[in-house]
């Protein structure tokens, strides 16, 4: 998920797959930052279908004792069905249900259980549902430019005024640690990470060689990415698998080191330093139309007017970034049937993101 804050810049690149794994380990991952966790591969949809069960009792029995409607979860797994139903035959990212649950089971087993709950009192947070959707107003969805915006193999972030373009070809991932990429042979991956503050690429750079223990220095050459002042140099790590190729780059800039690291196993480096250094030169800050290029969706909220159709409703509206259909499962409403005057429906437009 993804995301850069300025606490964590960026996240550890996860799903990469099992070819992966052999070329990393936790020595290493705690040398180099990070790459260690690129081993972990899917974590998520693996969880056991009796664990996902136990999870939804849980969430029920901690709803109701705070107060909630446990019967909430049914209702919310009810609306995911329907909008699972409508990427019917679509790939879907991590084929996350065939490992979970199917979502009729989960709707009927939580259905039956929350009757069986007693709901202690609690305050509700709105008077009505009508104030409680107004809450919602200006709610971010999906990936957000200020955790920087993945566009293809190109990496941008608007708040730290950079970008990065990753070889052709490689999935590229964004999560809290790091932002990186793998090579379609999964043989290969890069990452960009921050090294620290400052304006001096060979501190970093020395920094990390006490750390190592290694000799990083005497092979290291000063270049300019983006005419920014940065330090490359090369080394071999020695892991449980088998030796490392590592090419590793430190760049300045706006204040913050950056680390560029690309990694194989060694017998594949001279097949895969040029992508890493030619991936490496791509850094450089945005330009000033790419600055003022981004956006956020955020839900917006539109007032029906009497016996509208939700057709009408979002052609009254303009781009929502959702289709009819998408509309009316968020809305958990009828897309044929007519709306009341006022009723607030749910759609999301693309906003300026301004950069921080």
């Amino acid at each position: 998920a993804a995301r850069i804050t300025r606490a964590a810049p960026f996240a550890v690149v996860t799903g990469l797959g099992a070819a992966v794994t052999g070329i990393v380990s936790p020595t290493l991952g705690d040398v180099v930052g990070g790459i260690g966790g690129l081993a972990t591969g899917l974590v998520l949809a693996p969880y056991s279908r009796g664990q996902e069960h136990e999870a939804d009792r849980v969430g029920q029995d901690l709803a109701a004792a705070a107060g909630w409607d446990p019967s909430g979860l049914t209702r919310s797994l009810a609306t995911l069905e329907r909008e699972q139903a409508l990427h019917a035959g679509q790939e879907r990212p991590m084929a996350f249900f065939s490992t979970h649950p199917a979502l009729p089971s989960r709707v009927e087993e939580t259905e039956e259980y929350a009757r069986k709950l007693t709901r202690a009192a609690g305050r509700p947070i709105a008077g009505s549902r009508a104030e409680f959707v107004r809450k919602l107003e200006g709610l971010p969805v999906g990936p957000r430019p200020r955790d920087g915006v993945v566009e293809g193999e190109r990496f941008s972030h608007p708040d730290f005024d950079f970008t990065l373009r990753f070889p052709a070809g490689w999935k590229v991932q964004n999560a809290r640690e790091a932002v990186g990429a793998v090579a379609p042979d999964r043989d290969a991956i890069m990452l960009l990470q921050t090294a620290g503050n400052g304006d001096d690429p060979d501190a970093a750079l020395g920094a990390f060689e006490e750390k190592a223990g290694g000799d990083l220095r005497s092979r290291a050459e000063h270049l300019k990415l983006g005419g920014l002042p940065a330090v490359r140099t090369t080394a071999v790590a020695r892991t449980r698998d088998g030796p490392l190729a590592l090419d590793l780059t430190w760049v300045a800039h706006a204040n913050r080191v950056y680390r560029i690291t690309g990694a194989t196993p060694a017998g594949r480096a001279t097949t895969y330093r040029p992508a890493f250094q030619e991936a490496t030169a791509t850094f450089r800050p945005l330009t000033a139309a790419e600055r003022g290029g981004f956006h956020e969706i955020q839900l917006r909220l539109v007032a029906a007017h009497e016996g509208e159709t939700l057709a009408a409703l979002v052609a009254r509206a303009g781009g929502t970034g959702w289709n009819l259909p998408m509309i009316a499962v968020a809305n958990d409403i009828d897309a044929t049937a007519g709306l009341g005057r006022g009723q607030l429906v749910k759609v999301l437009r693309a906003e300026p993101y301004r950069p921080r």
